[in-house]
Order: structure tokens, then C-alpha cells, then sequence
């Protein structure tokens, strides 16, 4: 059994540098992807992301570009349907990581989903998530399903938008193992506004249009001691698509240890600082 990571990212190196550690040090191969596909931006990184990967040169790690001229919302699944079968690690019995760059896992947990790995025979592994918002204090959790999953590869498998996996048949993986002692945990709102509204902005062109409502709620939450946050609880559950907001106060995976911004009060305070 082998362990193939497919990582997608675009102006997020603060925690790229974290997410791809943690994604070599898990996976046997792991393909890089740099890049975005909005038409009201840059199509590379302007963070240093792109200098950044230029200086890597790791034995696991595949560094690919991708062209691709079409609509927004399919742009994802057309990376990962394409990329990852350029892989010699796509074979029966492997399995496929779509690692997100804003993510992030206990140690001894993915050492915990190697084992089922090898003994499952269900096709997909999915986790429970933790999602953080302006620090990494706040946390609230996705009133869906988890999105995040592992998926085994089978004979003439293929993804469907987003990135769903399908059998032969044209049937998708439904029957999962749930690991409920595992949780990974995401940042997806804990960055500076401007990624944020490039978020936004995504979502916009898939046919959100409430997207840069969302954003105006982001930016407009305030608070003085940590329990104030509880003013807002209807308008971040809102926006984030989450409920059960709360101040956590417990360890985060070992990776995000020396994060650039594990111990901010407020990431929006941190844009106008620069």
C-alpha cells in the first residue's frame, strides 16, 4: 500500500509550509499545484508562495503546473481528476489524499489512519473537522458531513466535481470508515482579509451570490475579551456554514506549533499592521 497527496494552493505559504511538511512525512508521493483560476486575479501566487517552492527539492515531492480555461467551479476537479493520474502511485490498492494547504493533523493520528489503511475494506476514511476563525481560539464545526476524506483507488475509478470520488460504474464511494477519534483541524478563516476575499470571490464566480456578503460579516465581528465573541455566534456560524461556536482552548497538532500566527489575537489586525 502507498500513499499519493495531491496539494492545491494559491497565496496561503504561512501555512503551506506546514501542510506540505505534514503531507511528505505522511504520504509516499505528494504532487504540488500551484496556482489560481478567478478571472479578477493573478493566476500565480504573489505571496512568495511561488519563490518559496522553487526552493524545495524533496524525494517525495512532484511539482506540476496546470493550465486550464473554463469555468471556476470545475476548474478543482479537473486538477485532480488529470494530475493525479499522472502518478505511477495511481494503482488498485493505493490510496489517493486530496491535502488540503490549510490543514492539519495530530501525529499520532495519521499514524492511527495508516493502520486503517491497510486493514480496512471500506474505500473511504472520513474524520471529524475543527474550523477555526480570526485566531486559533475560535472554533466552530461544519453543520455537514465532513467534506475532507482519503479515498482508496480502485480499477477505472474517477473523480467528479468537486472531487468525488466514483467506481467504474458511475457510482460514487458512499460507504466510508469513520474514524470519530480523529479530527483534523482547518484554518480556512484565519488569514488576512484579502485572502479572504479572494475566498469570496471564488465562490462568487461558482454562483454564490451571497459570497461578499459573507465578507462584509467577516470584517464587521468585534470583541474586547474573548467571551464577546458569543455576540456574534449568529452571524460566524452564518458565514462559515458552521454551528457550535466555542473557545477552545486545547493543543493544536504539533505542525502548527511555531505557525506565524499561532498566538494573533485578531488576523484582521495583522493586515493593517503590514
Amino acid at each position: 500500500m502507498q500513499i499519493l497527496g495531491v496539494l492545491l494552493t494559491y497565496n496561503n505559504l504561512e501555512y503551506l509550509k506546514c501542510s506540505l511538511k505534514q503531507a511528505l512525512d505522511f504520504c509516499d508521493e505528494v504532487i504540488i499545484i500551484e496556482g489560481g483560476h478567478l478571472r479578477s486575479r493573478p493566476k500565480r501566487s504573489e505571496d512568495g508562495t511561488c519563490e518559496y517552492i522553487k526552493t524545495l527539492n524533496h524525494p517525495k515531492l512532484v511539482i506540476k503546473d496546470f493550465h486550464f480555461k473554463g469555468r471556476n467551479d470545475i476548474v478543482q476537479w479537473k486538477i485532480r481528476e488529470t494530475i493525479s493520474k499522472e502518478s505511477p502511485l495511481w494503482e488498485s490498492d493505493n490510496w489517493v489524499c486530496q491535502w488540503d494547504d490549510d490543514i492539519a493533523f495530530y501525529n499520532d493520528d495519521l499514524e492511527k489512519v495508516k493502520e486503517v489503511m491497510k486493514k480496512t475494506k471500506k474505500d473511504m476514511i472520513r474524520f471529524n473537522e475543527r474550523m477555526f476563525v480570526y485566531n486559533f481560539r475560535f472554533n466552530v464545526y461544519p453543520n455537514k458531513a465532513s467534506g475532507y476524506h482519503f479515498d482508496r483507488i480502485t480499477k477505472d475509478c474517477y473523480y467528479r466535481p468537486m472531487w468525488r470520488m466514483h467506481y467504474k460504474n458511475d457510482k460514487p464511494y458512499k460507504k466510508y470508515h469513520y474514524m470519530k477519534d480523529v479530527e483534523y483541524f482547518h484554518y480556512p478563516f484565519v488569514k488576512l482579509p484579502n485572502r479572504i476575499r479572494v475566498r469570496m470571490e471564488c465562490s462568487y464566480e461558482k454562483g454564490n451570490s451571497n459570497a461578499f456578503k459573507r465578507l462584509d460579516n467577516f470584517m464587521k465581528v468585534k470583541w474586547e475579551k474573548d467571551e464577546d465573541i458569543f455576540n456574534y455566534k449568529d452571524i460566524i456560524e452564518e458565514f462559515t456554514n458552521t454551528s457550535g461556536l466555542n473557545i477552545y482552548t486545547g493543543p493544536h497538532p504539533e505542525i502548527m506549533e511555531n505557525h506565524l500566527w499561532r498566538n494573533i489575537n485578531d488576523i484582521r489586525e495583522v493586515a493593517k499592521s503590514k
